[in-house]
């Protein structure tokens, strides 16, 4: 959730103005994308381990799908489609069901 990512960051001296997750999940999205965008240029190799990393956890096509789903929503569909990660309705209604479902907001 976003209180434990926001106390790990008071631990680690962040300064609770300058904390992306001090007001909820709209900013802390916003801030995770302006990173994303102005910092990464996905090439072929981070297509490679984007999609390895998400095959990680289990090797089923239905794991996979949920996790590039939910990743594909919380870093935004302009780096999805860089690394090429699948895009569907019904995967990006489970994705932010589960999201808003474990953050509350």
């Amino acid at each position: 959730s976003l209180r434990l990512w926001r106390w790990v960051g008071r631990l680690l001296g962040l300064r609770d103005e300058l904390n992306p997750c001090r007001a909820g999940m709209p900013l802390a999205k916003a801030t995770l994308e302006s990173i994303v965008l102005h910092l990464l240029h996905p090439d072929a190799l981070s297509v490679r381990v984007a999609h390895h990393l998400l095959r990680a956890p289990r090797s089923s096509d239905a794991a996979f799908e949920r996790s590039a789903s939910m990743t594909r929503l919380l870093v935004g569909d302009e780096l999805g489609d860089a690394l090429e990660l699948p895009w569907s309705l019904p995967g990006r209604r489970r994705a932010r069901w589960a999201l808003l479902r474990r953050c509350g907001t």
